[in-house]
């Protein structure tokens, strides 16, 4: 299970002041609690099998984990407006869930937007964790929800045109090609790119 990275994002001036190598976990801790004022636990630092560990915080006290990353977040967000783009939601764990879904309750009033990519599969799978996630955030109306169609047989054509230096350089595409390309894609943009 991939969980979501959020404490790496928090302070890239860790990643700056350790000559732009990746910092090591104390390192960014220290940053975050020097930029944000935020001592993060240790749960979150931990090498080896760091999900496991969070599970087993998951089982017992979850809000120690949740509300300091959200308070890292919020204090960086009054610096400056702040947008976070979190891709591949599926996969997230719980813990990671309730963090953001924690950011969702609290932001109304802070210059902070979450903007969540899933797959609308899982999404609407109530048999998939992140079903139930969003239904229940769904009560508080803390999110809006925006369901991407597939791309039409033209912008198909368009795009693999583009991939080949665009209409005007491309070399001619036959319009079966194109077709066969859609039917087998369904429209979807990522496996047009994949």
């Amino acid at each position: 299970s991939t969980r979501l990275r959020s404490v790496d994002s928090v302070c890239v001036s860790a990643a700056l002041s350790s000559g732009g190598r990746a910092p090591t976990p104390g390192e960014l801790r220290e940053a975050v609690k020097a930029r944000c004022g935020v001592e993060l636990p240790d749960e979150l630092f931990v090498v080896e099998d760091s999900n496991a560990q969070l599970a087993r915080a998951a089982s017992g006290d979850h809000f120690r984990i949740v509300a300091p990353l959200g308070k890292a977040f919020l204090r960086l967000s009054r610096e400056r407006p702040l947008v976070m783009v979190l891709d591949d939601l599926q996969w997230a764990d719980e813990v990671s869930l309730d963090c953001l879904g924690y950011l969702m309750r609290v932001r109304a009033a802070e210059p902070l937007m979450l903007v969540m990519l899933a797959r609308a599969e899982e999404a609407s799978d109530p048999s998939h964790g992140l079903a139930g996630w969003l239904k229940r955030h769904a009560d508080y109306r803390s999110f809006t929800s925006v369901r991407l169609r597939p791309l039409g047989e033209s912008a198909v054509r368009e795009a693999v045109e583009e991939a080949f230096g665009g209409a005007f350089r491309a070399p001619l595409i036959p319009q079966t090609d194109t077709s066969t390309v859609f039917r087998v894609t369904g429209g979807n943009p990522y496996f047009l790119v994949e």
